[in-house]
């Protein structure tokens, strides 16, 4: 499973239901039955096509994002550096564009992005996260490799007070204009604005040398060596829910990436929390860094039941000291990753 040059494993393919998208288009079908019914001269059937063209909208954009209910089939994966095998499908490297690992309901996803805006991903169900990787890396579509872009609401969602704060000051704005000229249209202008910085998206590129993260005219570039640890968040806001990304920076600060509403997610915000881990974890370390690692979780003279102890100890930082630092968790992912490290390690 570590050969760089070829890799095969089991996995589950996992398609969108042709059963799910047939009736979220039910809607649509109902439009055609009532423009037909209009034939006879009567018009009132046509005041529900606004309302089917949105119950319509609504349904296919669940079905393509959500993907509930999906097809599956089990097939052998064949993956080199040039393609990969699926089945008896084989794609060629030179048509994907990206690759990333992900988790949706309970199971661990390869996703594998053809280039094509109509193009639909590939995704295959494994066995586990370091099967994930091994693929991707055979592919050279590890984050070592490849530099991911992610689409992500608005910088506005970071944190409830930020949404709060800036419709109130725009809406603030807007009234106290409106007063001074005496008239109303400033403050609809503000609600636009507040509309307009609500949807616009931001955009995150996750490379092998950090986090790029890009709003309006805003930039903001964490460096992986500054990245200590990554986790996902639920949050709140108003009658909606936001997922998002946390990262903890070594100066003990937090920087928030929010992501999708909750229910649009789709498994972005494991997807993205998931290949900011795996650059910090790919991030070169020193050879007495990599050494002092290992050392402290290789086993001593003491029976494997003091060992244990001790290793959960060390996750829970019970060797932390006023001149000791704790284990960072990106440590204890490099050691996992290095397939260099002793198996017991």
């Amino acid at each position: 499973m570590s050969d760089e040059r070829r890799f095969e494993t089991d996995a589950v393919v996992l398609r969108d239901n042709a059963w799910v998208l047939a009736a979220a288009a039910l809607p649509f079908v109902a439009i055609v039955a009532l423009v037909v019914s209009t034939l006879d001269g009567d018009r009132m059937p046509l005041a529900f096509i606004p309302h089917l063209v949105g119950a319509g909208l609504f349904l296919v954009a669940t079905a393509l994002v959500r993907r509930p209910w999906p097809s599956e089939s089990r097939v052998r994966v064949q993956a080199t550096r040039s393609g990969v095998r699926i089945g008896e499908r084989v794609v060629q490297k030179s048509v994907l564009r990206a690759g990333l690992s992900a988790r949706s309901g309970g199971r661990h996803v390869v996703i594998l992005s053809p280039r094509g805006a109509t193009a639909r991903d590939i995704r295959l169900a494994v066995a586990d996260e370091a099967t994930a990787q091994s693929l991707l890396r055979v592919l050279g579509l590890d984050a070592a490799h490849v530099t991911a872009r992610f689409r992500t609401t608005s910088r506005v969602s970071a944190t409830p007070r930020t949404w709060t704060a800036s419709a109130l000051g725009l809406v603030t704005a807007g009234v106290a204009i409106g007063a001074f000229l005496g008239a109303p249209i400033p403050v609809g202008l503000a609600i636009l604005a507040i509309l307009a910085l609500q949807l616009w998206p931001a955009t995150v590129d996750v490379g092998a040398d950090g986090v790029h993260v890009a709003w309006l005219h805003t930039r903001r570039f964490l460096p992986a060596s500054d990245i200590a640890f990554v986790a996902e968040y639920d949050e709140r806001h108003g009658k909606a829910r936001i997922s998002g990304v946390e990262l903890m920076l070594r100066d003990g600060s937090r920087y928030r990436i929010p992501v999708a509403n909750t229910f649009w997610d789709g498994g972005k915000t494991t997807a993205l929390a998931l290949r900011i881990r795996d650059v910090i974890v790919a991030r070169p370390t020193d050879a007495a860094e990599k050494g002092a690692e290992i050392a402290l979780l290789e086993r001593r003279d003491e029976d494997a039941r003091a060992w244990l102890e001790r290793l959960r100890g060390l996750g829970l930082g019970a060797n932390a000291t006023l001149r000791t630092a704790p284990v960072r968790p990106e440590a204890l992912w490099r050691v996992v990753a290095d397939t260099s490290a002793a198996p017991r390690v």
